[in-house]
């Protein structure tokens, strides 16, 4: 369970990071890709996306970051969502389009846990494309952003769970974290068969 609270604890550190990112003089979020996406009605929060290569797998995923979370989809069309305050990788349905979400009220009632083998395969590699986004992203900052940028971020963070110098290498953790946490069971992949 420590592994849990890890995750949530390390994208809720993210997704602050972000917010200061964004309040840069360059806002570094959209330096580093993203664009930003400004919700059509206030109140609501701004979308920012970017679209991703995958080259092992040749697919092309679209993130988008919200300050309640960040949702990952690939070019199948299948959403996932993971939650700055929930625990784990939630399945979006097909029919809610991630860019017409705005606040977290709009996917909450949605959201379900994955279960069948194909689900969790599909949060399994969500997981992957957002550890390792968020590692290279972090990797971006320590070469991009001004001289202190990051530790000066964090120096206003109440809960740490990575110091500026480390944040890059805890997502590198994370990645093998959700990889574990999200392996197919092979009672999930073969049915039970009574000898």
């Amino acid at each position: 369970m420590r592994e849990r609270k890890f995750l949530v604890d390390l994208l809720h550190q993210q997704c602050w990071c972000w917010g200061q990112d964004i309040r840069s003089s360059d806002n570094l979020l959209v330096a580093y890709g993203f664009t930003r996406n400004p919700a059509p009605v206030c109140p609501g929060s701004t979308r920012y996306s970017i679209t991703l290569f995958d080259p092992p797998f040749r697919s092309r995923w679209q993130m988008n970051l919200w300050g309640f979370g960040v949702s990952l989809s690939d070019d199948r069309g299948h959403h996932t969502f993971v939650s700055r305050s929930r625990r784990g990788v939630w399945l979006i349905p097909q029919t809610l389009d991630p860019a017409c979400i705005h606040h977290l009220t709009d996917i909450e009632p949605f959201i379900t846990r994955p279960t069948l083998a194909g689900e969790i395969a599909r949060a399994r590699s969500a997981s992957r494309i957002l550890s390792s986004t968020c590692e290279a992203y972090e990797r971006w900052i320590a070469a991009h952003a001004p001289s202190g940028h990051r530790a000066r971020t964090l120096a206003t963070w109440e809960h740490p769970v990575a110091r500026a110098e480390q944040q890059a290498d805890a997502w590198r953790r994370a990645r093998g974290l959700f990889a574990a946490l999200y392996a197919v069971p092979s009672s999930v992949l073969t049915p039970s068969v009574a000898i």
